[in-house]
């Protein structure tokens, strides 16, 4: 059984009435490039992890036989059970603003080194200078 993108989106949008208009905006991409992903019933894993993360899902929903959290599935001994990724999709999400955290974290400090480095060589400049100078005298 391959992926069903297209429905499954569907679904998603319609648990929540949504239209597929707002959820293009919230995941910003055009109406257009959303249609072209519900007629192909394709598109790439970073935009399944956008959609996954816009409706706070696991991304594995998108693959075989992964429900959404609370729907009830029918087991193979024939019981029902409701399925529940709360808690790992509220850590995989936390994981990804995390990241994002740190990532900023990391360029801000790299400015910071660079602008420390830019100082030191004009201090390391301005002490040759004040040597040139004394031993002028």
């Amino acid at each position: 059984m391959g992926m069903d993108i297209s429905n499954k989106i569907r679904t998603l949008c319609k648990s929540r009435r949504l239209s597929l208009k707002e959820m293009s905006e919230g995941i910003g991409i055009t109406p257009t490039g959303l249609q072209a992903i519900l007629t192909n019933n394709t598109t790439s894993i970073e935009r399944l992890r956008m959609i996954a993360k816009y409706f706070d899902i696991p991304v594995g929903y998108f693959f075989d036989e992964v429900p959404l959290p609370g729907q009830v599935t029918q087991n193979a001994n024939g019981s029902s059970s409701t399925n529940s990724y709360i808690n790992h999709n509220n850590n995989e999400s936390k994981c990804l603003i995390d990241l994002d955290k740190a990532n900023e974290k990391i360029k801000n400090l790299e400015i910071l080194l660079n602008a420390k480095e830019e100082m030191l060589k004009m201090k390391s400049t301005i002490i040759e200078m004040l040597e040139e100078k004394i031993g002028e005298k």
